[in-house]
């Protein structure tokens, strides 16, 4: 008997016997013969942020090449605000302080959004003890990450974001 002739056997009595067992394509019931009620699911976090206007919120990019430091990748998502630092911290690692006055709300929904369409992916989220810091965590293709954290201040909301592109930028902290 052929090898695929055997699969074939094997795949035919395991649906047989699995029917038999109960485990076939059967709606479930439960004891009163009704099929129970479907789970309900928790829409993902990001449904609750504000709209923002993402093109209007991101500063523009000969600013941002002239003002975060020489080689910053332009394709990586700022929020228009005050610069307060920025440079280069290591080969091919950039970090960037900027004040915006706009609650923290709508500055993590500009960046969920904006690094989403930027074709990022947000790879963790953490929220401080005393829920006042968020880290944002992102990744794109093999070696590139971004670090943003974003914290209410008196007038706003200061955002640091640190961005490496090769070697992982969690090593340098």
């Amino acid at each position: 008997m052929s090898e695929a002739a055997t699969i074939a056997r094997v795949v035919v009595i395991a649906t047989i016997v699995l029917s038999l067992a109960g485990c076939g394509a059967r709606p479930n019931r439960d004891v009163s013969g009704t099929s129970p009620a479907p789970p309900q699911v928790r829409q993902p976090a990001e449904t609750e942020l504000p709209e923002v206007d993402v093109v209007a919120l991101t500063m523009p990019i000969p600013r941002r090449q002239t003002e975060l430091g020489e080689g910053f990748p332009f394709q990586v998502p700022v929020i228009e605000g005050t610069i307060s630092s920025a440079g280069a911290v290591g080969e091919s690692v950039w970090e960037y302080q900027v004040d915006v006055a706009l609650d923290q709300q709508t500055v993590l929904a500009y960046y969920k959004r904006a690094y989403a369409g930027a074709n990022w992916s947000q790879t963790r989220e953490e929220a401080s003890a005393g829920g006042g810091r968020v880290t944002l965590y992102f990744a794109k293709g093999a070696g590139a990450e971004s670090i943003v954290v974003v914290e209410p201040v008196d007038a706003g909301t200061r955002v640091t974001g640190t961005i490496g592109i090769g070697a992982g930028i969690t090593e340098t902290f």
